[in-house]
């Protein structure tokens, strides 16, 4: 009767872990590029270049070198991203790898640009991961990427893992990066160093994921082309037309119907066109 009773306690374990999926992120909500650095951030590259797998060329003692593969958010800058269509579930063991561009160096030292993470079950409200700001534990981007591993398998992969059962979140939708390498920069902390840049991201893999048709983050990014301006948007309007910006959980930003104008606040916007006859909404990324 044991034996009946383990075997279809296995069997019902498979059933419940078959209904989720691993992946990577595929989705940018929002992005702030901070200081120092604009590797990886032109049009050309982003946001592909932190969309699919870890880059493969990276190991332990050589970092990735390819803009193709990696976006510098620079000193301060974060990201949030997500996946399309899904929701990361708590699982047991590790929910979500993050990989950055850390790598060792001078007999053992690992070149480190830390981030603090936060999820969002809502896309509005975060929780962040506790860190301990002296030896940055909690943080991303303190281990190096071994690229040629499968980065699902957390013990060869590297990157830095989180469970969501750590903050007592049982799903989120949205995971929010933030750079804090500027912690670093100061001279009197146990891990200076004078020339980080920033929070590099490679890649964000996930292993819990699940289909998710109730997501209360507006995915009508999913379905629109980011078009991205450097320093500020302009667009000429015509007869009758007003122009609209909202951020991304619906805040209206800008409103004009000048002929012409300009808005330069960075971030990630819905851009409304509309006259009496058209209604035309994409979104737009200043950086």
């Amino acid at each position: 009767m044991a034996i009946v009773f383990v075997v279809f306690f296995f069997l019902s374990s498979l059933v419940a872990f078959s209904q989720y999926e691993r992946g990577s992120i595929d989705t940018v909500y929002s992005v702030s590029f901070g200081k120092n650095t604009n590797f990886g951030q032109s049009s050309q590259y982003f946001p592909q270049n932190i969309y699919g797998l870890p880059d493969s060329n990276a190991r332990f003692d050589v970092p990735s070198s390819s803009e193709a593969q990696i976006c510098a958010l620079g000193l301060d800058g974060s990201i949030t991203v997500g996946f399309k269509g899904k929701i990361l579930r708590d699982m047991p063991g590790k929910d979500f790898t993050i990989f950055e561009n850390a790598f060792e160096f001078l007999g053992g030292r690992i070149f480190i640009e830390p981030a603090i993470i936060q999820v969002s079950k809502d896309g509005e409200n975060f929780i962040t991961f506790p860190f301990d700001s002296m030896t940055l534990a909690g943080c991303a981007g303190t281990f190096p990427t071994v690229g040629n591993e499968n980065p699902f398998e957390i013990e060869q992969s590297g990157g830095n893992s989180f469970d969501l059962a750590d903050i007592e979140m049982d799903s989120v939708v949205a995971i929010r990066i933030i750079d804090v390498s500027s912690i670093i920069l100061n001279s009197v902390h146990p891990l200076y160093s004078p020339i980080v840049n920033g929070f590099d991201l490679d890649a964000v893999v996930a292993f819990h994921l699940q289909s998710n048709t109730k997501t209360s983050v507006n995915e009508s990014i999913n379905n629109q082309n980011i078009t991205l301006y450097k320093d500020q948007f302009q667009y000429n309007l015509k007869d009758g037309e007003t122009v609209s910006l909202y951020t991304l959980n619906g805040r209206k930003v800008f409103h004009s119907n000048e002929p012409t104008f300009s808005f330069s606040t960075k971030g990630m916007y819905f851009l409304v066109i509309q006259d009496k006859t058209i209604f035309q909404r994409d979104v737009i990324q200043i950086y």
